[in-house]
């Protein structure tokens, strides 16, 4: 998105200039006197400010000053706090401030035009320059490089971890049609780019191929998967927190006949285990408790009338390619591949194979997901926004831990 900031108190120039400047991909912000002009540069980083030579001080004073929009530049390039635009062009109505000031500008190489109802060749210029602009967003935003991935299954799941971080953008690249999200986030002190973006449909192959792609796109150190899972009633409740320890395929193996006890075949499980790095199992063991009760805090602050109390488990979650509605499966297929095993769900093992065997050298990834259900008859969607609301704050406040020092 290129950003521009307006510095005008003429009104009827400003909407002149906006009509001409109405594309899209473009944001723009508006101030009408110089404190306020100062103040916008404060804040944002724009990458064109066009300011008006006549402009007045602040808002009680009645009429601009002659050289309102000379001192703005002056007080751009001394002060300190102000976030430097990238570009600058000056404006003015006046032929006689024009000739005036045409000599301080061209010795600062900023453009000022001489802004006239009859003046089109300043019009097209402007344009011009906006769309260059625009050419140039889209290269940067092409070229991203991510300090952080999020990766979500649904569209659940996908709000939950983009209600995480404010001002979101959206990039999208040639022959690809996933549209992501980044943002850059301010995480102890350190602004780190934050990647989000949800899977074209549910499953390990694709969750696999998505990651692979994010990776080789933006090049994240970190890649996190949050959201939902199915538990083993017994041994989880609702809304319990599975942090992945490790993860298989289940149903890798072999099939076959059994002819014995009424079951006509058998799986000789062969599993891949894929475990997460050592020292961020640490991390979840030391302060899984500590976030967990943040988290319970927060959402029983919001719904007082709906309190929780999850419990967080490290624990191994294999994946599998159905959605599993009958804890028999679960209990005769899957739990005797791994007596620790509370639960399952259908995209963690992608997830951590693409981590492990991408090109990069180290790449931290890690899957969250929250109990939704006990993977029987009974699977419904009561619980999916509060589970991805535990995972999504568990995951924010895990990083908090994590990127704690300038260990990527």
């Amino acid at each position: 998105m290129v950003k521009i900031l307006i510095v005008d108190d003429e009104n009827s120039r400003v909407r002149e200039i906006c009509a001409e400047i109405d594309i899209e991909g473009v944001n723009i912000d508006l101030a009408t006197t110089k404190i306020d002009g100062i103040r916008r540069m404060t804040e944002t980083q724009y990458d064109l400010v066009i300011i008006d030579i006549m402009l007045p001080a602040d808002a009680k004073t009645v009429m601009p000053s002659k050289k309102g929009g000379i001192e703005l530049i002056h007080q751009i390039e001394a002060t300190r706090r102000i976030m430097k635009p990238l570009n600058i062009i000056g404006l003015t109505a006046g032929t006689d401030v024009y000739e005036s000031f045409k000599s301080f500008f061209e010795s600062k190489m900023i453009p000022l035009f001489l802004w006239t109802n009859s003046n089109a060749d300043c019009k097209t210029a402007l344009k011009n320059k906006i769309e260059y602009l625009i050419k140039i967003d889209k290269q940067k935003t092409n070229q991203i490089k991510a300090d952080i991935a999020i990766v979500t299954a649904v569209e659940v799941e996908f709000l939950a971890a983009k209600a995480l971080y404010d001002d979101w953008q959206t990039v999208e690249f040639p022959n690809d049609s996933t549209i992501y999200q980044y943002t850059i986030a301010n995480i102890n002190d350190s602004s780190k780019t934050i990647v989000l973006a949800m899977l074209p449909e549910m499953g390990m192959t694709a969750a696999s191929c998505f990651t692979t792609k994010i990776l080789q796109l933006f090049h994240p150190n970190q890649v996190y998967m949050i959201g939902i899972c199915g538990g083993i009633k017994g041994e989880v409740e609702l809304t319990d927190l599975i942090v992945a320890s490790s993860t298989w395929d289940y149903g890798s193996g072999k099939i076959k006949p059994k002819l014995t006890d009424n079951t006509y075949y058998e799986l000789e499980p062969s599993p891949n285990q894929i475990g997460i790095n050592a020292s961020i199992g640490s991390e979840i063991r030391t302060y899984k408790d500590e976030i967990i009760s943040q988290v319970i805090f927060e959402w029983n602050s919001l719904h007082p009338e709906a309190t929780i109390s999850p419990k967080v488990y490290l624990s191994p979650m294999p994946s599998g390619s159905a959605v599993i509605c009958d804890e028999a499966v679960f209990s005769e297929l899957i739990r005797p591949q791994h007596r620790k095993c509370v639960g399952l769900d259908m995209e963690t093992y992608g997830v951590y194979f693409a981590s492990s065997y991408c090109l990069k050298e180290t790449v931290d990834f890690l899957s969250i997901k929250s109990v939704s259900d006990f993977a029987n008859i009974e699977k419904n969607d009561d619980y999916h926004s509060t589970c991805c609301f535990i995972s999504s704050r568990f995951l924010k406040k895990f990083l908090e831990i994590h990127n704690a020092y300038d260990e990527l």
